[in-house]
C-alpha cells in the first residue's frame, strides 16, 4: 500500500506517516474521493491490507435498489444524451465518451466502486458487509439526475477542458491538506447540494449506525468506507469524525495516506 510523504508539485502537503503507523484502532474511517478511476483497485488492496472483520459502506439501500432496478434505463439515457450533445458540438461520439467528465457520469449512476469491492472482499473471507447511508439523503441527490443526465448538461461537460491531469490524485492530495490542516474545504464543490439540515441528519444517521454495528457485532476491527469529507475534524454540521471522537477512530484516505490526529 502506497503512501505520499513530503510536499507535492502542486503545493499541497502529503502525510509523512506510513501504514505501519496506523494505530491499531478498533474503528477506521476510510476516506474514498467517489468517481475514482483507479477506486476498486484501491479498495481492495487497503481491505486486504486493513484485515477488517466488518466493513461498513456509504451507500443507501435505496441508492443499491435504484441503481439496479434502472440501470439499463440509466445507461441508454446518458448515451442519448451523449449522441445529441455531441451532434450539437459537432465532434465525434468517441470523443465524447472518452471526455473524462462524461466518463465520470458513467461511473456516478453504476453501482459505486466502494461498495463492489467492499462486497468483494467480504464474500471472499466471509465478512458482514453494510450500506449504511441515509435513503433519505439518497432520494434528495438522485432527484437531480434527470438533469444531470441531460443533453444539456453532458453539453457543459463536454465544453469543458479535457484535462488528463489524474484527477484522482489531485483530490486526495487537496483531501489530505484539507483533513490535517483543521477541516478546511479545498474546493466549495466538495460538498454535496444539500441543505445543512439534510446534511446534519445524514452525519447523525451515518453515526447511529456505526454505532449500532458495533454495539450488535462487536467486531473487532470496523472499516467504514465513505466519502473523505465524513473525515473532516472540525465542519459544521459535524461529520461523523466528529461524532465519533469518544471511539478515537483511525483516519485515512484510499491512496494510503495516513491523517495524524493533532
Amino acid at each position: 500500500m502506497r503512501t505520499p510523504s513530503g510536499t507535492s508539485g502542486d503545493g499541497f502537503p502529503r502525510p509523512s506517516a506510513t501504514p505501519e503507523t496506523v494505530p491499531q484502532a478498533r474503528i477506521i474511517l476510510l476516506g474514498a474521493c467517489h468517481g475514482d478511476p483507479r477506486g476498486y483497485r484501491r479498495t481492495v488492496e487497503i481491505l486486504g491490507a486493513l484485515k477488517p472483520d466488518l466493513v461498513a459502506v456509504e451507500v443507501s439501500p435505496f441508492a443499491l435498489r435504484f441503481r439496479m432496478r434502472h440501470r439499463r434505463f440509466l445507461m441508454a439515457r446518458l448515451r442519448s444524451s451523449i449522441a445529441v450533445a455531441s451532434r450539437r458540438l459537432g465532434i465525434p461520439a468517441a470523443q465524447a465518451y472518452a471526455h473524462p467528465q462524461v466518463r465520470r457520469l458513467f461511473l456516478q449512476i453504476a453501482l459505486p466502486y466502494e461498495w463492489r469491492a467492499a462486497r468483494t472482499h467480504c464474500a471472499l473471507f466471509a465478512l458482514p458487509c453494510h450500506p449504511v447511508d441515509s435513503s433519505r439523503f439518497s432520494r434528495a441527490l438522485i432527484c437531480h439526475w434527470p438533469e444531470l443526465l441531460s443533453p444539456a448538461n453532458v453539453g457543459a461537460l463536454l465544453s469543458l477542458p479535457s484535462d488528463e491531469t489524474p484527477w484522482a490524485e489531485a483530490q486526495y492530495r487537496r483531501a489530505a491538506w484539507a483533513l490535517q490542516n483543521g477541516g478546511l474545504f479545498p474546493s466549495p464543490k466538495t460538498r454535496p447540494p444539500a441543505d445543512d439540515d439534510l446534511l446534519e441528519e445524514r452525519e447523525r444517521h451515518l453515526e447511529t449506525q456505526v454505532r449500532a454495528i458495533l454495539r450488535v457485532w462487536e467486531p473487532a476491527r470496523l472499516v467504514y468506507l465513505g466519502g473523505w469529507e465524513h473525515l473532516l475534524p472540525a465542519a459544521s454540521p459535524p461529520t461523523l469524525a466528529q461524532r465519533l471522537r469518544d471511539l478515537q477512530p483511525a483516519r485515512l484516505l484510499l491512496d494510503g495516506s495516513v491523517i495524524r490526529d493533532g
